[in-house]
């Protein structure tokens, strides 16, 4: 063979090995190998056979780092500043990803890249909703040469590491052995100590640092003025609910009473109280207003609602009665001490008239009991009740 012939195939003896190499063989788990090894071997212009050859090869050399690593595991000093670990760099966070290091007994340490990204967590919420609380984590995370994102997800979704979905298509978590406990691994070492936040999701009376407070979309209001750094997270169908501590409280009473004049006194003095009444006690009774299409039923509800936010126009109601059962039962236990309108109360007109009918009882049942469905979890233990507290 001459020795151009020879230097064509020695470089593309090369450019075929670094391809495999590119696979890392020695880190891929079966299935994934399975169900690829023969598009590759086609691709690179090569034999299976060849390519079982080098991930055996592969796997063999990596079994034999693994053995070398925890033979000084506990003892290798922290050598890079980038590193985040407890007295040890076993996780990098660079500008391109996490990286995974993997102690040798000789030479540099392994190194492995398990995503495009890194993530941070940046705080640690208790969220209650006056029944349970629950834990989520707030994450910034980043990339390379795009803007920092913040995301909010539930603790449980971090930890079986199914969290990585909410984080879209560009961000890439590599195929490599135990990937979603490295990563959970490397982003709580990263993240460093995170601080903890009482998260309110739910209006009404509460006691803050023995002080009585109203909780509300923009926060909490106290005896005299508002209590700084309370974080409430309203549902979104509550997002109204706002109380500004601003402005005239001559001038604000005044254009209540004119809620008066709109109506007969008959209709609308005892509507008018039902503003007032869940912040007195829990009631055990339901305001109804029924009419004909067009009498202003929703305006003057709206009217009332409007007493616990502007944004509660009539076009704009809390929730109806063309919600599942389920979404207003969680909305009434959520809106606490307050007035809650429930529209379209119109079985007649409806293709489901039993369910409509259904609900309403069940509904204006529970908020007189003061008694919501029992609930179980996964695990057969019950779950404290959701019932209207509105």
């Amino acid at each position: 063979m001459s020795e151009s012939r020879q230097s064509e195939a020695s470089n593309a003896g090369r450019v075929l090995q670094a391809k495999v190499d590119g696979l890392f063989l020695g880190l891929m788990d079966d299935l994934t190998y399975q169900a690829n090894k023969n598009k590759w071997a086609k691709d690179f212009g090569c034999d299976v056979s060849f390519l079982n050859k080098e991930r055996k090869r592969k796997r063999a050399e990596r079994a034999a780092e693994l053995a070398g690593a925890a033979a000084v595991n506990g003892t290798a000093k922290n050598t890079s500043k980038r590193g985040v670990g407890a007295g040890r760099d076993e996780y990098v966070a660079e500008p391109g990803g996490f990286v995974h290091l993997l102690r040798r007994a000789e030479g540099d340490p392994l190194t492995t890249p398990l995503t495009n990204y890194t993530a941070k967590i940046v705080a640690s919420k208790i969220v209650n909703d006056g029944a349970e609380t629950k834990r989520c984590f707030e994450f910034v995370v980043s990339q390379q040469a795009k803007p920092d994102r913040s995301l909010t997800i539930p603790a449980e979704m971090f930890f079986d590491g199914t969290w990585t979905r909410e984080l879209g298509p560009e961000c890439v978590t590599y195929a490599v052995p135990f990937a979603k406990d490295h990563l959970r691994v490397a982003t709580q070492l990263h993240s460093g100590n995170v601080p903890e936040k009482q998260v309110y999701a739910h209006s009404g009376f509460v006691v803050i640092n023995g002080q009585p407070a109203y909780l509300h979309g923009g926060g909490a209001l106290g005896v005299d003025a508002p209590i700084p750094g309370v974080d409430v997270q309203l549902p979104e169908r509550l997002s109204h609910l706002n109380l500004p501590h601003e402005g005239d409280p001559a001038a604000a009473i005044r254009a209540s009473l004119n809620f008066l004049w709109v109506g007969p006194p008959r209709i609308t003095v005892p509507t008018y109280l039902s503003v007032w009444r869940p912040l007195i006690e829990p009631p055990d009774f339901s305001v109804y207003m029924f009419g004909r299409t067009g009498v202003f039923k929703t305006a003057l509800a709206a009217l009332i609602q409007q007493h616990y936010g502007k944004g509660f126009d009539a076009s704009n109601p809390p929730s109806s009665f063309g919600a599942t059962f389920a979404r207003n039962e969680y909305l009434a236990h959520a809106a606490k001490d307050m007035p809650l309108l429930f529209d379209d109360y119109k079985p007649a007109t409806s293709a489901s008239p039993d369910r409509y009918r259904a609900d309403a009882t069940r509904l204006i049942g529970a908020a007189a009991d003061r008694i919501g469905r029992g609930r179980m979890r996964s695990d057969l233990s019950a779950r404290p009740d959701w019932f209207p507290r509105c």
